[in-house]
């Protein structure tokens, strides 16, 4: 369906579109570590006891950094999410389809929050207020995953 190279470049976009969406820092440890993940470097320098200039080697901000910025976890974690993306798109017939009725673009969003929530890297949501179906969240955090796949569908829909 797609080269590694277009998921690469697929994942490369949505950070982008991820970042310029953003509405503040989103700091996280460069491996995932869940302990260096805040607000700012200084709740997170209170939290760890670790000063703000240790915390600043050991963490980015995902808001600001490009995708050639970001950690090899990080990058990971955006070509998996790209993949994943497409194949639930494909899955429902492709953007097209998605196009036809917003009926998908909401099964696809639902699918997208299960899907993160199912990743094991995001265990620590698990019983928080994010860890219900799509249609009981907040507002806000169903734009997150609609974002997530406005951004990804402009993508394919050039690639297509």
């Amino acid at each position: 369906m797609f080269t590694d190279s277009q998921i690469e470049l697929l994942a490369k976009l949505a950070a982008a579109d991820y970042a310029a969406n953003c509405k503040g820092p989103t700091i996280r440890g460069l491996n995932g570590e869940k302990e260096l993940r805040g607000e700012s470097y200084k709740e997170i320098s209170e939290r760890t006891g670790l000063s703000i200039e240790e915390v600043m080697h050991k963490t980015l901000d995902l808001s600001q950094a490009s995708f050639d910025e970001l950690s090899d976890h990080w990058k990971g974690v955006n070509i998996k999410s790209a993949q994943d993306m497409v194949s639930m798109i494909y899955a429902v017939g492709g953007t097209q389809t998605i196009l036809d009725t917003l009926k998908n673009l909401w099964a696809l969003a639902s699918m997208i929050h299960e899907a993160w929530l199912d990743n094991p890297n995001n265990s620590w949501a698990k019983g928080g207020n994010l860890d219900k179906p799509f249609d009981k969240l907040d507002p806000s955090e169903q734009m997150k995953d609609i974002q997530m796949l406005v951004s990804m569908f402009k993508w394919l829909r050039a690639l297509e």
